[in-house]
Protein backbone atom coordinates (compact mmCIF):
# COMPACT_ATOMS: atom_id res chain seq x y z
CA UNK A 1 0.00 0.00 0.00
CA UNK A 2 1.39 3.51 -0.81
CA UNK A 3 0.67 6.28 1.52
CA UNK A 4 -0.33 9.53 -0.98
CA UNK A 5 0.10 13.27 -0.37
CA UNK A 6 -2.46 14.90 -2.74
CA UNK A 7 -1.92 18.23 -4.03
CA UNK A 8 -5.46 20.36 -4.68
CA UNK A 9 -4.30 19.85 -8.62
CA UNK A 10 -4.04 16.15 -7.98
CA UNK A 11 -0.54 15.98 -8.36
CA UNK A 12 0.83 13.43 -5.71
CA UNK A 13 4.04 11.55 -4.27
CA UNK A 14 4.20 8.63 -1.84
CA UNK A 15 4.71 9.84 1.69
CA UNK A 16 5.10 6.02 2.83
CA UNK A 17 4.72 2.38 2.20
CA UNK A 18 2.87 -0.28 3.76
CA UNK A 19 3.78 -4.27 3.67
CA UNK A 20 2.78 -7.68 5.00
CA UNK A 21 4.21 -6.53 8.66
CA UNK A 22 1.97 -3.32 8.50
CA UNK A 23 -1.19 -1.47 8.80
CA UNK A 24 -3.53 1.36 7.03
CA UNK A 25 -5.27 3.36 9.64
CA UNK A 26 -2.58 4.12 11.98
CA UNK A 27 -4.16 7.78 12.49
CA UNK A 28 -7.27 5.33 13.99
CA UNK A 29 -5.13 4.12 16.29
CA UNK A 30 -4.15 7.87 17.23
CA UNK A 31 -7.48 8.45 17.97
CA UNK A 32 -8.20 10.68 14.72
CA UNK A 33 -11.05 10.06 12.31
CA UNK A 34 -9.44 10.72 8.92
CA UNK A 35 -6.31 10.69 7.11
CA UNK A 36 -3.76 13.32 5.16
CA UNK A 37 -3.26 10.47 3.08
CA UNK A 38 -4.91 8.31 0.30
CA UNK A 39 -4.01 4.65 0.30
CA UNK A 40 -3.82 2.93 -2.48
CA UNK A 41 -2.82 -0.50 -2.99
CA UNK A 42 -0.04 -1.42 -5.61
CA UNK A 43 0.54 -4.54 -5.43
CA UNK A 44 -2.07 -7.29 -5.19
CA UNK A 45 -2.07 -9.48 -1.96
CA UNK A 46 -4.35 -10.66 0.80
CA UNK A 47 -5.20 -8.01 3.35
CA UNK A 48 -7.64 -7.91 6.71
CA UNK A 49 -9.87 -5.38 7.44
CA UNK A 50 -11.19 -4.30 10.87
CA UNK A 51 -14.05 -2.17 11.64
CA UNK A 52 -12.21 1.55 13.04
CA UNK A 53 -13.97 0.98 16.72
CA UNK A 54 -13.57 -2.48 17.09
CA UNK A 55 -9.56 -1.81 16.34
CA UNK A 56 -9.65 0.96 18.60
CA UNK A 57 -11.07 -1.07 21.62
CA UNK A 58 -8.22 -3.39 21.22
CA UNK A 59 -5.62 -1.35 19.94
CA UNK A 60 -6.58 0.96 23.62
CA UNK A 61 -6.11 -2.06 25.79
CA UNK A 62 -2.38 -2.03 27.46
CA UNK A 63 -0.16 -5.02 26.30
CA UNK A 64 2.33 -6.26 23.75
CA UNK A 65 -0.43 -5.35 20.55
CA UNK A 66 -0.84 -1.71 22.04
CA UNK A 67 3.13 -1.43 22.16
CA UNK A 68 3.87 -2.89 18.98
CA UNK A 69 1.18 -0.23 17.45
CA UNK A 70 3.52 2.67 18.78
CA UNK A 71 6.97 1.01 17.73
CA UNK A 72 5.10 0.49 14.25
CA UNK A 73 4.18 4.67 14.18
CA UNK A 74 7.31 5.53 15.01
CA UNK A 75 9.12 3.37 12.13
CA UNK A 76 6.16 4.62 9.72
CA UNK A 77 7.30 8.20 10.47
CA UNK A 78 10.88 7.62 10.01
CA UNK A 79 10.10 6.03 6.82
CA UNK A 80 8.10 9.19 6.02
CA UNK A 81 10.29 11.02 7.51
CA UNK A 82 13.33 9.36 5.00
CA UNK A 83 10.81 9.50 2.12
CA UNK A 84 10.62 13.62 2.55
CA UNK A 85 14.49 14.25 2.84
CA UNK A 86 15.26 12.07 -0.17
CA UNK A 87 12.78 12.50 -2.77
CA UNK A 88 14.61 16.50 -1.85
CA UNK A 89 18.21 15.64 -2.01
CA UNK A 90 18.87 12.65 -3.76
CA UNK A 91 19.31 12.31 -7.39
CA UNK A 92 16.53 10.19 -9.75
CA UNK A 93 18.68 6.95 -10.25
CA UNK A 94 19.32 6.57 -5.96
CA UNK A 95 15.33 7.47 -5.34
CA UNK A 96 14.74 4.84 -7.61
CA UNK A 97 16.90 2.49 -6.21
CA UNK A 98 15.18 3.27 -2.59
CA UNK A 99 11.87 2.87 -3.63
CA UNK A 100 12.30 -0.37 -5.83
CA UNK A 101 13.99 -1.80 -2.13
CA UNK A 102 10.97 -0.57 0.01
CA UNK A 103 8.71 -2.26 -2.31
CA UNK A 104 10.82 -5.34 -2.55
CA UNK A 105 11.05 -5.52 1.32
CA UNK A 106 7.19 -4.53 1.72
CA UNK A 107 5.96 -7.65 -1.02
CA UNK A 108 8.61 -9.89 -1.02
CA UNK A 109 8.48 -10.15 -4.45
CA UNK A 110 10.92 -9.83 -7.33
CA UNK A 111 8.98 -8.11 -9.93
CA UNK A 112 6.31 -5.66 -9.72
CA UNK A 113 3.86 -4.48 -12.36
CA UNK A 114 4.54 -0.45 -12.18
CA UNK A 115 4.61 1.46 -15.24
CA UNK A 116 7.08 4.86 -15.45
CA UNK A 117 4.45 7.00 -15.24
CA UNK A 118 3.52 5.60 -11.67
CA UNK A 119 6.91 5.11 -10.78
CA UNK A 120 7.33 8.96 -11.12
CA UNK A 121 4.60 9.92 -9.47
CA UNK A 122 5.90 7.66 -6.43
CA UNK A 123 8.69 9.61 -6.42
CA UNK A 124 8.25 13.05 -7.36
CA UNK A 125 9.83 13.44 -10.68
CA UNK A 126 9.73 13.85 -14.09
CA UNK A 127 8.67 10.16 -16.28
CA UNK A 128 11.79 11.28 -18.89
CA UNK A 129 13.86 10.96 -15.63
CA UNK A 130 12.30 8.06 -14.36
CA UNK A 131 12.94 6.34 -17.82
CA UNK A 132 17.09 7.73 -17.71
CA UNK A 133 17.42 6.37 -14.16
CA UNK A 134 15.48 2.59 -14.98
CA UNK A 135 17.94 2.35 -18.64
CA UNK A 136 21.01 2.82 -16.38
CA UNK A 137 19.96 0.70 -13.80
CA UNK A 138 19.11 -1.71 -16.38
CA UNK A 139 22.02 -1.24 -18.11
CA UNK A 140 24.57 -1.99 -14.95
CA UNK A 141 22.31 -5.41 -14.52
CA UNK A 142 20.62 -4.58 -11.19
CA UNK A 143 16.76 -5.07 -12.43
CA UNK A 144 14.81 -5.91 -16.10
CA UNK A 145 12.53 -3.68 -17.25
CA UNK A 146 9.76 -4.60 -19.91
CA UNK A 147 6.17 -3.47 -21.07
CA UNK A 148 4.93 -2.33 -17.44
CA UNK A 149 7.36 -4.70 -15.31
CA UNK A 150 10.24 -3.97 -13.60
CA UNK A 151 12.17 -7.00 -12.21
CA UNK A 152 14.81 -6.71 -9.57
CA UNK A 153 18.14 -9.01 -10.56
CA UNK A 154 20.81 -7.55 -8.25
CA UNK A 155 19.32 -6.81 -4.37
CA UNK A 156 22.90 -6.18 -3.18
CA UNK A 157 23.72 -4.04 -6.10
CA UNK A 158 21.02 -1.87 -5.87
CA UNK A 159 21.34 -1.35 -1.85
CA UNK A 160 24.87 -0.40 -3.07
CA UNK A 161 22.94 2.33 -5.63
CA UNK A 162 20.26 3.43 -2.83
CA UNK A 163 21.29 6.63 -0.70
CA UNK A 164 21.54 6.40 2.55
CA UNK A 165 17.76 7.00 3.03
CA UNK A 166 16.68 2.97 2.54
CA UNK A 167 19.81 1.37 4.92
CA UNK A 168 18.78 4.37 7.27
CA UNK A 169 14.68 3.20 7.62
CA UNK A 170 15.63 -0.64 7.04
CA UNK A 171 17.88 -0.26 10.20
CA UNK A 172 15.73 1.32 12.46
CA UNK A 173 12.33 -0.73 11.00
CA UNK A 174 14.41 -3.89 11.79
CA UNK A 175 16.00 -2.83 15.06
CA UNK A 176 12.15 -2.08 16.26
CA UNK A 177 10.94 -5.19 15.35
CA UNK A 178 13.55 -7.52 16.18
CA UNK A 179 12.72 -8.45 20.19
Amino acid sequence: ISLLCVTDDGASIEAGTIGMEGMAGIPVFLGVDSSPNRAVVQIEGEAMRMEAEAFREVAGRSGRFHDLLHLYTYALMTQMSLSVACNRFHSVEKRLARWLLMMHDRAQVDEFRFTQELISQMIGTHRPHVSTAVNSLQNAGLIHNGRGRIGILDRKGLVKIACECYLAAKRKFDGLFST
